[in-house]
């Protein structure tokens, strides 16, 4: 009922009434901390679980190490040597 898997369901008056009679009935709020509680372990433990058995991306996320920042160049790869300058030699002088 909490996560919205299930509707909740009002118990007709009349019914309520013969079960007021008959059954006594309270809310204890440390019962209820303590279901709490052990509802956010099991979320935890799912969503991890969940979050394990998903696939890796073939698309990074930005801001993940190796990718190139918006409009710029990626950084190389860690251990590599940057390029050597290539040296610039003038343009030959052709005559016709």
């Amino acid at each position: 009922m909490m996560g919205g898997g299930a509707q909740v369901l009002n118990v007709p008056p009349p019914l309520k009434k013969m079960l007021d009679a008959k059954y006594e009935s309270s809310v204890n709020s440390q019962g209820i901390d303590r279901s709490v509680e052990r509802a956010q372990k099991l979320r935890a433990s799912s969503d991890s679980s969940r979050a394990a058995n998903q696939p890796k991306s073939a698309v990074p996320m930005p801001g993940m190490p190796g990718m190139a920042p918006p409009g710029g160049q990626a950084p190389p790869p860690a251990g590599a040597q940057p390029p050597a300058p290539q040296p610039t030699t003038p343009p030959a002088n052709k005559t016709p």
